[in-house]
């Protein structure tokens, strides 16, 4: 399966089962209608009622009752503590006779009730669920390096001491790696679309989610140029020095790459650079089980009305679903040389440019399931608290490379075999060419935690912040695809490890 039809059909599993979710939770609504919200302050702790301040404490509202149906007992807790009783439904409701009816347990479907009984500070409370939810963030994501490699090298003759003598040798100075050029984030789109599928019988309150999380893309670069041009003969000091004729001496650059010294334009060149691209995107299906917080209270206000308010206090969600991850990379080494050669013997003097181009690039599509838990603490209108998700994944993983080398008959410190269009390695003349492919399907993981905030502005609206730390495992790298042997095999890296970091922040409508 190629990688177009294999991404269309993990989008297309993703909206089928999108499209196929059931709403078969129920939910229960309370006869009760809200109280019309005052602007009078609460009592503050204390015994003004005692003190006789105010004259008498009315009564919290009650449900309205049947014709017939008896009273019944109520012993009022002290205010800012009322709790329900046996004789008090979960939304704070009366029951008669103090027994749930058997009409109170199956309601209309989520979609035909109207919101509430809801918190009249905030809109929201214990019993007050959105039927749909939109959140859409801007997200920047920074990412962490592929591993740490030499790709470009300065060489140099410095002494060495042998154990008797000090002697030249050939030195290899790194000037750059995988992880050179400085790594910024990237801005990204989220976006959260959420519905509510009802209350369960344990009473928790289930909603379906569909997450996406992208767009994010890097480009990177970073180049070494050479210090130096020395002028060799025939030797053993330099790679492939001793393939220089005698009565010849050649000039080059000093620098050198991770690939072979018989591949021209990559060594002996008076410029390197490389390149790296990466983009990222996610898909997240998931199922959210959320028990149902504390109970909201009724709090009486100086002008003796009753309102009712939801409790500070904490409360959680679980998660479990489908997600599919991908990471495309690209990462390319580019090489420059200016070879002069002079035959001491014949008496000319010759000068040739070589050059060297490297691609590769790779595709990692992660596909499995995840679970998750939010633990969150609301204090009015602000709301904070932290996440965790992990799962375990599929990685089908794609890379494919290509390798041009010109100009290897013309520097005689490179392995003319791979450059003459007579021998077994290329059909163009001064020109070595070489691609590779691979892929591999193998087990990966992603692991999360993140920091929440929001805050609420007003009764279906709601700006949401947060802090995501994401490592994922099993990944091929394109930087880590480099192999230095000349003619050797396709093979896939995909032990590549990488850390993502992001600031999202952006506002949920709810309605």
């Amino acid at each position: 399966m190629d990688l177009a039809m294999r991404r269309t059909t993990i989008c297309l599993a993703i909206v089928a089962l999108l499209l196929g979710v059931p709403v078969s939770a129920q939910e229960y609504v309370p006869s009760n209608p809200a109280s019309p919200t005052l602007p009078a302050e609460p009592l503050p702790a204390g015994g003004e009622a005692a003190a006789g301040q105010i004259p008498a404490t009315p009564e919290p509202p009650r449900a309205a009752q049947a014709p017939g149906d008896p009273v019944p007992h109520q012993q009022w807790q002290p205010l800012e503590q009322v709790a329900p009783g046996p004789d008090v439904t979960a939304s704070g409701e009366i029951v008669p006779h103090g027994a749930m009816q058997p009409e109170m347990m199956f309601g209309p479907m989520p979609d035909e009730y109207p919101r509430g009984p809801c918190c009249e500070k905030t809109g929201r409370g214990y019993c007050c669920p959105p039927n749909w939810y939109l959140d859409q963030r801007v997200r920047a994501m920074y990412h962490s390096r592929a591993k740490w490699g030499v790709t470009g090298i300065y060489g140099t003759i410095g002494q060495a001491f042998d154990g008797t003598q000090f002697v030249d040798r050939f030195f290899r100075v790194p000037g750059m790696t995988t992880r050179s050029g400085g790594a910024e984030p990237a801005a990204g789109y989220e976006v959260t679309l959420g519905h509510y599928l009802g209350r369960d019988a344990e009473n928790r309150d289930q909603f379906v989610e569909f997450t996406f999380y992208g767009m994010n893309e890097w480009d990177e670069d970073y180049a070494l140029y050479r210090t130096e041009r020395p002028t060799v003969s025939n030797g053993d000091l330099w790679p492939n020095q001793e393939q220089i004729a005698n009565f010849e001496q050649v000039t080059f650059g000093n620098l050198f790459s991770r690939f072979d010294a018989d591949l021209a334009g990559f060594n002996r060149a008076d410029d390197l650079e490389q390149r790296y691209t990466s983009r990222f995107d996610n898909f997240e299906l998931n199922l959210r089980v959320r028990p149902r917080a504390r109970t909201d209270r009724m709090v009486m206000y100086q002008n003796g009305r009753w309102r009712r308010e939801a409790q500070n206090g904490p409360s959680c969600s679980f998660l479990a679903g489908l997600r599919a991850l991908s990471l495309d990379e690209g990462y390319s080494l580019s090489g420059r040389g200016i070879i002069r050669t002079q035959d001491l013997v014949n008496d000319t003097d010759t000068t040739a440019v070589t050059r060297g181009d490297y691609s590769v690039r790779t595709y990692n599509d992660l596909v499995g399931l995840q679970v998750g838990l939010d633990m969150l603490w609301r204090q009015g209108f602000a709301e904070f608290g932290v996440r965790v998700k992990g799962g375990a994944f599929v990685n089908f993983a794609d890379m494919n490379s290509s390798l041009i080398s010109t100009g290897g008959l013309d520097d005689p410190m490179a392995n003319a075999e791979l450059y003459d269009a007579s021998g077994p390695y290329t059909s163009v003349n001064n020109q070595y060419t070489e691609s590779r492919a691979a892929s591999i399907r193998d087990v990966a993981g992603v692991a999360e935690f993140g920091l929440t905030a929001a805050y609420q502005l007003r009764t279906n609206i709601v700006v949401r912040a947060a802090y995501d730390l994401m490592w994922v495992n099993g990944l091929a790298q394109a930087p880590n695809q480099v192999s230095s042997q000349v003619g050797g095999p396709g093979r896939i890296n995909n032990d590549g490890l990488q850390l993502f970091q992001s600031l999202s922040l952006g506002l949920e409508v709810d309605w």
